[in-house]
């Protein structure tokens, strides 16, 4: 599974720009594994949970959560949500920017972006994720994303798109 994970993060940006569903049984351990793959990777992931709370603006979010996970060595001035709407795929493309000019070894690299949906049952929400995974990976090509699913009859809930999907099963660890 590990392998499987890495050899997902280290595809280059190409025309499919698949984004990768984790899915299995609830405390199979899906977080626990993208957690210590993207542990040993570095820098530019950004861990978004949605948790049970309605997300009307995943946007916002990612870019909330992204400053929060990576806050800088002074603090800065607090930036109100409002203020960090359409924002989004500007500073992945700033971020990414930075990162490959300080590591010129590393032309491709691009930040990881990981939705852990751990709310069952909630079709508009697995979609919503699903739609912007596609928009960061394959419309954008921005970054990789990963879309953790809480449950493995979460499944049923996504959206069809089998040429943009990769799925990783997880069995239950012991």
């Amino acid at each position: 599974l590990e392998a499987a994970l890495e050899a997902y993060l280290q595809q280059p940006f190409s025309e499919t720009g698949a984004y990768l569903v984790t899915y299995g049984a609830r405390g199979a351990g899906k977080s626990t594994l993208v957690e210590h793959v993207l542990s040993k990777s570095g820098a530019g992931i950004v861990v978004v949970k949605t948790g049970d709370a309605q997300v009307p603006d995943l946007d916002t979010l990612v870019v909330d959560t992204a400053l929060k996970q990576h806050r800088a060595a002074q603090p800065a001035a607090y930036v109100p949500s409002e203020a960090l709407k359409g924002q989004l795929y500007e500073r992945l493309a700033q971020g990414t920017r930075a990162y490959r000019e300080a590591h010129p070894d590393e032309p491709h690299w691009r930040p990881t972006v990981v939705f852990d949906v751990n709310k069952l049952g909630d079709s508009k929400l697995i979609a919503s994720v699903c739609r912007h995974a596609k928009q960061l990976t394959h419309d954008k090509g921005l970054c990789h994303a990963i879309v953790v699913l809480s449950s493995s009859f979460a499944v049923a809930e996504l959206t069809a798109d089998p040429g943009r999907q990769e799925f990783l099963r997880v069995g239950s660890f012991s």
